[in-house]
């Protein structure tokens, strides 16, 4: 698990295939999800995940509470896939 400072600006990424080819590829829709060390889950805003190509996308996050932090991508429609839950610790 990743450790930052609060405040610390970092980049969530993920991508996302089609399978059974394994080539990137775009989802219809692209979600992500971030749960703060007290459980409350926060959807990040559609507007707010950066395209970088083809089956790749980022948000730049700074928390601003202690402890650990989960996120998770999700994409629907043309690719179904959700990554496993991705812990980061902010001190």
């Amino acid at each position: 698990m990743n450790a930052y400072a609060i405040s610390t600006l970092v980049r969530l990424s993920g991508s996302f295939y089609a399978l059974p080819a394994s080539v990137l590829t775009d989802p219809t829709t692209v979600a992500l999800t971030l749960t703060d060390p007290t459980g409350a889950v926060t959807a990040v805003a559609s507007g707010a995940i950066v395209r970088d190509g083809t089956g790749l996308y980022h948000y730049d996050w700074a928390g601003a509470l202690a402890g650990v932090w989960q996120y998770q991508w999700q994409g629907t429609g043309a690719v179904l896939a959700a990554s496993f839950p991705t812990n980061v610790r902010l001190e």
